[in-house]
This record gives structure tokens, C-alpha cells and sequence, in this order.
């Protein structure tokens, strides 16, 4: 009887969608900036790309955008409603590495990764209930190793990748 009923419940386990999760990093070339300068992070400072009057805002620091600033506003703008805001450059080599972080705190709970860019990567979670019966565990645990690495991920799991992303872009 026992047999059948494990078999029974592996059949079923087969049937099921896989699990995948989803490691998002809200406002990523902004996060990774301030993972390299962690003293910026209480200060009101922009993301620029371009140079001179046509640089524009990729992203704003929570104090920025208290005060009014959006992506796309030039810098110029923004320095109207913040006279002493701080400006920096977009710096691919800390986008490299805080992706590197992603991507290993990834890693650290399932082998199968995928390198999205930008602030995202798809975990293959499927098989790891041993370890995480609880899917909220398994989010909490993925979102509490990346803060470790000083980045402020977001995870949603579901059965597929565009759901998951979506999960973890959600308000929770």
C-alpha cells in the first residue's frame, strides 16, 4: 500500500508546473552605485546618463524623489528642486559586480541560474522542497541572503519566468 501511495505521489509531483523564482533588483544601475558607496545612501542623488545639459536622470535616491525628481528629468532640472543634490554617472563596473553578487547569491540555493542582466536573474527552484517546503521561506531566504550583499532584492516564484518576474515586481 505504501508503495503505490508513493508512487502515486511522485506521478503527481511530475504533473506539476515547475517552480521557478525570480530575483528582481528595483532601480538595479542605482542599487549596484550604492552598493559601492554605501555613504551616498541618505543622500539626494541621481543617476545621470549623457554629459553637461543633456545629461538626464536614470534614477533617484528615496530623498530625490521625495523632493520631486523623476527619470528623465536633466540634471538641470533636478538641480532646481535640489540645489545641493549629488550627481553620478552610471558605473558599469559596479553593475558587473553587484550582477556577479546576484548571480551567486543565486547560486547558493540552486544550481540551475539564469543570468538575466540588469538586476535579474531565474532561479530553477523545482525539487528544493526538502529545503524550503514553504515558498515564503524560500522568497524571505533569497531576499535576506541578497541584502547581505547589500542589494535590495525583490523575489516572486511561480511556474513560470514572466509570472515570477511579475510576482517580484508586485507591492508586498
Amino acid at each position: 500500500m505504501e508503495r503505490t501511495a508513493g508512487a502515486e505521489q511522485q506521478k503527481n509531483s511530475s504533473l506539476m508546473a515547475p517552480r521557478l523564482a525570480c530575483l528582481v533588483v528595483p532601480l538595479f544601475p542605482l542599487a549596484a552605485r550604492l552598493r559601492s558607496e554605501p555613504a551616498l545612501k541618505d543622500e539626494a542623488v541621481v543617476l545621470c546618463e549623457g554629459n553637461g545639459t543633456a545629461a538626464h536622470v536614470v534614477a533617484a535616491t528615496r530623498k530625490a524623489r521625495k523632493a520631486g525628481i523623476r527619470p528623465g528629468f536633466t540634471l538641470p532640472q533636478a538641480r532646481a528642486l535640489v540645489p545641493d543634490l549629488l550627481a553620478r554617472a552610471r558605473d558599469t563596473e559596479s553593475e558587473r559586480a553587484a550582477q556577479e553578487a546576484l548571480l551567486d547569491v543565486a547560486g547558493t540555493v540552486s544550481p540551475r541560474v539564469e543570468d538575466a542582466g540588469d538586476g535579474v536573474v531565474y532561479l530553477d527552484v523545482d525539487g528544493l522542497e526538502r529545503l524550503f517546503p514553504d515558498e515564503r521561506d524560500l522568497g524571505l531566504a533569497l531576499i535576506a541572503a541578497a541584502k547581505r550583499e547589500s542589494l535590495p532584492a525583490r523575489c516572486g516564484l511561480a511556474s513560470s519566468k514572466l509570472a515570477a518576474r511579475v510576482a517580484a515586481t508586485l507591492p508586498s
